[in-house]
């Protein structure tokens, strides 16, 4: 620092936190300095003109060591002390100097800075202000005679009474004007409250930035949202903090002084996390003409994780609402393959024909994944064993985990039967696999088991599935949230937080329970216990080979379905077996064929979901012209179609697709079998 920059900090006034404090600091900092000066003009001039005394010169020297010394007081703070000390070296100097040398013009000067610096120390006394204005009444009236008089008598005393009251009413219009000042410092320490109560009690972060983008200020609660004290925000460039996508979009904006409404940016938090902020600024100028920008921003990384898992929701329910299309064409396309197979089969068990025969059945169960992992397929409940719905995912499941994790199965020999649909079964596996797959990003192994196990571990009355991985494990915090929709330890973008909340509402639906074993480090597993069955699981497809079905030549079939190639096969497989059929392609048709004279209709065999009017709505319509009608429903996929829902009889029996002539006759058997009973009796 050069002698020229220690010179003018010296002279410089000193700020403090406190605005009235600052005022009344450079109030008595440069009446000081004027003193000083006056001193170091006037002794000069005396010295010319006239014949300075002792006296003068004691008392100037008092009063500039007393400025000294005012000056060091304020710089430290002591403003009040050296505002007395100033105010006594005045008032001391100029009751000597009337005293002594009553025709001494120049006292009104030194008595007059004396008591601006009492008015300035007064500031804020009512009392003082009181006093002040009682006396400026008096003083401008006798003032000017007093001080004129005083000029021409030798008598001191007469002499400092006249200049006292002259600058009594002096005294009276200063305080006057500085109580107008304290009204001002009241109305500005009531707005810097407010504006604190604002910053400090609100979730926003107020920030101020010179034209460089530094941080000239930051309001308290960057700390708490952001990890930042303000004080270390201080004169760092705001920019330097923003993410290096966000960054220069931002810098132009700023360069080009836009102001901005709801900008999306990412800030960098004390801890090197990225959060989400969004902001609002407005730009200014200070008194002194600098631009000024405010900005006022909220951490918004919760919304918009919580709208970026709502946005992942909406595309899984679109992939599932696509798997129900697909699941549809699909099954009716299988229906057709499965079925011609099965006649040809019946006719030549070649081995070409029963490979198509398992490449169908294994269609089949790929679009039933499909619909379960897309959690799309519709609940039906039948008894099913939990060991043969794990083979049967077995491939699936390795093409999902990928080449460099492994799966191993240890299922018992015993039956593992419940009483669940089956998809939610495979729903369940599927996501506690990819969720162990995924806490194994470098590979690893993943055991999946089953046991029978009762209250005490023996064998008993619930079914064991055990989902084990030996990856990198969870801490106790994670494990309280892991069943909480929409919570996930991946990555941004990389999971919606539904699958294990999915896992666990499944198993609460079928009265089971769920466990977790993990350890940080050591892997993780999943137990689920499901409540056994003593039920046999029923083979469909033996069931329907097995049955004998009697001649059907005098029953009707009224079959109404829109695919024309599920409808082929589904008229060849009736003739097959003996039944009359009558076809139509939507339900128009059909009521149009069913109203035709002489017809009989003993069973309606349709579609649940056709364009235009259901198959729920064609029984209905049906059934009041033929009461003693069987109706059986068929349909590739339900979910998703609420009309098609709401109008099912749960009375009636639905077939669902793709299926065979042999399953398609059974059904039909058990239907005329129950309707022959009923009228029996």
């Amino acid at each position: 620092m050069s002698r020229l920059d220690r010179v003018r900090a010296a002279l410089s006034a000193p700020t403090f936190p406190e605005l009235s404090q600052t005022l009344r600091a450079l109030y008595v900092h440069y009446v000081a300095l004027t003193l000083m000066a006056i001193v170091l003009v006037w002794q000069p001039v005396a010295i010319l003109f006239t014949e300075p005394t002792a006296v003068e010169w004691a008392l100037n020297a008092g009063t500039f060591a007393a400025c000294v010394a005012c000056l060091a007081l304020v710089r430290r703070g002591h403003v009040a002390v050296a505002g007395s000390t100033l105010l006594g070296t005045v008032w001391v100097g100029h009751a000597v100097l009337v005293t002594v040398q009553p025709n001494i013009v120049g006292a009104d000067f030194g008595g007059f800075l004396g008591l601006v610096v009492a008015a300035g120390l007064l500031v804020g006394s009512r009392a003082a202000f009181v006093v002040a204005a009682a006396s400026a009444g008096l003083g401008i009236l006798i003032g000017n005679w007093a001080g004129d008089a005083a000029l021409t008598q030798t008598n001191g005393v007469a002499t400092m009474a006249g200049w006292a009251l002259y600058f009594a009413g002096t005294a009276g219009l200063v305080g006057i004007a500085n109580y107008c000042v304290r009204l001002v410092l009241q109305r500005l320490n009531t707005s810097q409250e407010r504006f604190r109560a604002v910053t400090e009690g609100s979730r926003d972060l107020v920030a101020e930035l010179d034209q460089d983008g530094r941080i000239v200020y930051a309001s308290p609660n960057h700390e708490p949202v952001m990890g930042y004290r303000p004080v270390d925000l201080s004169g760092r460039r705001a920019f330097d903090l923003v993410h290096p996508e966000d960054q220069q979009r931002l810098l132009d904006r700023f360069a080009r002084g836009e102001e901005a409404n709801q900008r999306l940016f990412r800030f960098r938090h004390a801890g090197g996390s990225w959060r989400w902020i969004e902001t609002n600024s407005h730009t200014f100028q200070t008194a002194e003409g600098a631009p000024r920008t405010i900005t006022v921003s909220r951490d918004v990384t919760e919304r918009r994780q919580l709208e970026e898992r709502l946005h992942q929701s909406q595309r899984l329910e679109s992939v599932g609402r696509l798997a129900g299309g697909m699941a549809h064409d699909f099954n009716n396309l299988l229906t057709v393959i499965r079925g011609y197979v099965e006649m040809l089969r019946n006719e030549s068990d070649r081995d070409e024909l029963r490979e198509v025969a398992e490449a169908s059945e294994s269609g089949t169960e790929l679009i039933r994944q499909l619909l379960a992992f897309s959690r799309q397929q519709p609940v039906r409940p039948r008894v099913v064993d939990v060991g043969d719905i794990v083979r049967g995912l077995e491939g699936m499941l390795q093409r999902l985990i990928g080449e460099t994790t492994a799966i191993q199965l240890d299922l018992t020999p015993e039956p593992t039967c419940v009483k669940s649909d089956p998809f939610q079964i495979e729903q369940v596996l599927v996501n506690l696999v990819v969720n162990a797959r995924d806490a194994l990003p470098n590979g690893g192994e993943i055991l999946v088991s089953t046991r029978n196990r009762g209250p005490e571990g023996e064998s008993g009355d619930s079914v064991l599935l055990e989902v084990r991985d030996n990856g990198e494990g969870m801490d106790e915090e994670t494990v309280t949230q892991i069943f909480d929709p929409f919570f996930t330890t991946k990555a941004e973008g990389m999971g919606t937080g539904l699958g294990l909340s999915t896992v666990h509402g499944i198993v609460t639906q079928n009265d089971g329970s769920i466990e977790v074993e993990t350890k940080r480090g050591e892997g993780t597993v999943f137990r689920i216990r499901l409540p056994r069955t003593h039920e046999t699981v029923r083979a469909p497809t033996q069931a329907a080979k097995s049955a004998t079905t009697p001649a059907a030549d005098e029953v009707t079939v009224l079959v109404v379905e829109d695919n024309a190639a599920v409808r082929r096969f589904v008229r060849r497989s009736l003739e097959e077996g003996g039944y009359r059929v009558l076809e139509a392609v939507d339900g128009s048709e059909a009521l149009q064929l069913a109203m035709q004279r002489g017809r009989v209709i003993d069973l309606l065999l349709t579609d649940l979901v056709m364009p235009g009017m259901t198959g729920a709505e064609l029984h209905e319509r049906l059934q009041a012209a033929y009461p003693k009608m069987g109706t059986l429903f068929m349909s590739g996929y339900l979910k998703g179609d609420d009309r098609a829902l709401q109008a099912l009889p749960t009375r009636h029996p639905m077939l669902s697709k793709p299926f065979t002539g042999d399953e398609l006759l059974l059904e039909l058997q058990r239907i005329r079998s129950r309707r022959e009973l009923r009228s029996r009796r």
